[in-house]
């Protein structure tokens, strides 16, 4: 199966059948969401992890103070012996909690989104398919759009502060036809003349300010932190759908069959 589904900026990891070191080793590199079928999985992965968590803090907290004890005057075994369950009753707590937040709650936030998305501004929509925790497949006037939740970083000079942007973004996916590279050139890169055109046509058309083109995909972005207009949507979507019939270029499904 070939895959072009829009990338959600969401590193998410599917973690029943991941060992524990995998798991730590993701978690360490900024894996964003791990998902998994049932929270009992999620129990025996996560609280492994959190209690080698603990345990390796206490060790650390048992050959540090321990060493001091042993050139005190007077040792205080009593006292070091009370320190060690410190760490599972400070950290286990937190650290299911942000995990279970992770893992569960984060997802069905990201699921209602989409979901509301489609109920309210593409209710003629049908065909809906999940396909991956941020991408929908619906089909809409005939043709078949991709429908999926992104979200864009960017560094904000006056803050000095990586900030996130949420979005709402439906796809269409196209293709060129055989031979013409007009739009997609030979080195699969979009052509300057089809960019000034797409630049030309879209200036003139306020429902196309918010539309986007790359290789083999046209996109509309619509922001989740202003209130979002169904009357815009549908135009945008109008004009969306459009752009095959303007370029001449073929559409086609986001999952293609070997």
């Amino acid at each position: 199966m070939m895959n072009h589904l829009i990338y959600s900026g969401i590193r998410y990891t599917y973690a029943d059948s991941l060992t524990l070191k995998e798991y730590a080793k993701q978690a360490f590199d900024g894996v964003n969401i791990f998902l998994f079928q049932s929270k009992w999985e999620w129990f025996k992965h996560s609280f492994s992890l959190v209690a080698l968590i603990c345990l390796i803090s206490s060790a650390i907290i048992l050959i540090l103070c321990g060493l001091q004890e042993i050139f005190k005057d007077e040792h205080d075994w009593e006292k070091l012996f009370m320190m060690l369950p410190i760490p599972f009753i400070i950290i286990i707590p937190p650290a299911l909690i942000g995990l279970y937040y992770k893992s569960f709650i984060i997802t069905r936030r990201i699921e209602r989104k989409l979901r509301r998305f489609i109920e309210q501004y593409l209710p003629e929509a049908t065909n809906i398919r999940k396909i991956t925790l941020t991408n929908y497949l619906i089909d809409y006037q005939e043709q078949e759009l991709e429908v999926a939740f992104y979200i864009e970083r960017k560094y904000n000079e006056k803050k000095k502060k990586l900030q996130k942007f949420k979005f709402i973004v439906c796809g269409l996916h196209y293709t060129t036809r055989d031979g013409d590279y007009s739009i997609i050139g030979q080195n699969n890169q979009l052509t300057k003349e089809f960019l000034h055109d797409w630049f030309i046509y879209a200036k003139e058309k306020p429902h196309c300010h918010n539309i986007y083109v790359s290789t083999q995909l046209f996109f509309a972005k619509f922001p989740l932190s202003t209130t979002i207009v169904r009357e815009t949507v549908n135009h945008t979507l109008e004009e969306l759908l459009y752009m095959t019939e303007k370029f001449d270029l073929i559409p086609i499904k986001a999952i293609l069959k070997e």
